[in-house]
């Protein structure tokens, strides 16, 4: 301080009083006001230009680095907003220097009153701009995320969530300006609880269609081209949309679906299987001896583990037991395809490669076993080859 007041007698000395120059008013404000509310706005433009180099040099690039794509994406939504608030705190503590002193019947313009709601409706008009961005951020990543997964419903579905979205944080920040300014905003909502519940009514089933579309969207059951079955529709998936979805059935029928209907219904997605399973029986004749009937199974398992396209994570062959057609070989395996045509090829070349085993082996496959009684009850018992047997 006294190195001011130093300062400040060597200026006076040289004819430069600022004292006297500070102490002068114009329009009822000092000198020292406008200087001080001057140097209060050169602060905050300094910090606002500072706070810009530093998130758009320093932070967003590590968000990059790091992988934090929406992280990054939201923080640099939001710095014209954050720039923006510190150029109207700036202003506003500029403006309260310069009324400091101002008298109480001074023009409205120049009131305490004026300005604290004029920057309350500014700081609002920033919160909401800051809002509409990230909003809008949060609406183009998800719909890249759509596009990726190929659920085509970023343009109906995330655009109409995102314009509800704005409309709603709309109301809702001119609710508070309007309070802000000294109006009662009770009637008003009134006003818009009645009219929000009249559309309601009015577009329930819509509705009902919209959130279905939301499920499709953000529990992903299945996406274009899928072979899903919902209910007892089956076939494979050719448009999803706002209100319904469609389904190509195998008589190739289009069966439309209405969104809402996904909601209560058990969707089961065949293109979603990671693996393809096969599981059969089939019988051989009660003439093969046990030795052969080992050699048939560890044939058939050597099949399995050497065809490219049979899953090696889990399979078996084992011999199930009897029954009325033959011994029964039980097989099971996955196919690494799933697609439709690909998996009945390998079971077409795994099937072809057990029959040639089984005929190498001097196997044949069993036959369902008849008895046959004769006129008086019975059994027909057939003799060697050669003799002649009556009924």
């Amino acid at each position: 301080m006294d190195v001011i007041n130093s300062l400040l007698d060597a200026l006076s000395s040289l004819g430069f009083d600022l004292r006297r120059q500070f102490a002068n008013e114009w329009m009822g404000i000092a000198g020292w006001q406008y200087l001080l509310a001057f140097l209060v706005i050169l602060l905050s433009l300094f910090a606002r230009s500072l706070t810009k180099k530093l998130l758009n040099r320093f932070i967003l690039p590590q968000f990059e680095r790091y992988g934090a794509k929406l992280a990054g994406q939201l923080t640099g939504g939001l710095v014209q907003p954050i720039t923006a608030l510190f150029a109207t705190v700036g202003v506003y503590v500029a403006l309260r220097i310069l009324t400091a002193r101002v008298a109480p019947d001074a023009p409205v313009l120049l009131s305490e009153t004026f300005i604290v709601q004029t920057f309350q409706i500014a700081t609002v008009t920033i919160i909401l701009w800051a809002v509409m961005r990230l909003i809008d951020v949060v609406a183009r990543y998800y719909r890249d995320r759509a596009q990726a997964a190929e659920i085509p419903l970023e343009e109906p579905i995330i655009v109409l969530i995102q314009r509800a979205i704005k409309v709603f944080v709309l109301v809702v920040g001119g609710l508070i300006v309007v309070e802000r300014m000294g109006y009662s905003i009770a009637s008003l909502l009134g006003g818009l609880g009645i009219g929000g519940l009249a559309i309601a009514l009015a577009a329930q089933d819509t509705l009902a269609n919209i959130f279905g579309s939301l499920i499709v969207f953000t529990d992903r059951p299945f996406k274009i081209g899928d072979w899903v079955r919902i209910g007892d529709v089956e076939g494979f998936v050719e448009f999803i949309g706002l209100r319904s979805t469609r389904i190509r059935t195998w008589p190739k029928s289009l069966v439309t679906i209405p969104n809402k209907v996904l909601t209560n219904s058990n969707i089961e997605n065949w293109s979603a299987m990671p693996l393809r399973r096969v599981s059969f029986r089939f019988p051989i004749g009660f003439d093969a001896p046990p030795d052969r009937v080992e050699e048939l199974v560890d044939g058939i398992e050597q099949i399995l583990i050497n065809h490219p396209g049979v899953d090696q994570g889990y399979h078996l062959v084992k011999f199930d037991g009897f029954s009325d057609r033959g011994l029964e070989i039980f097989i099971y395996y996955f196919t690494r395809s799933t697609v439709w045509k690909e998996h009945l090829q390998v079971k077409q070349e795994v099937n072809l490669a057990i029959m040639r085993l089984v005929r190498s082996l001097g196997l044949s496959f069993g036959m369902p076993f008849v008895r046959v009684y004769g006129h008086d009850g019975v059994p027909y018992v057939p003799e060697e080859a050669g003799s002649e047997t009556s009924i």
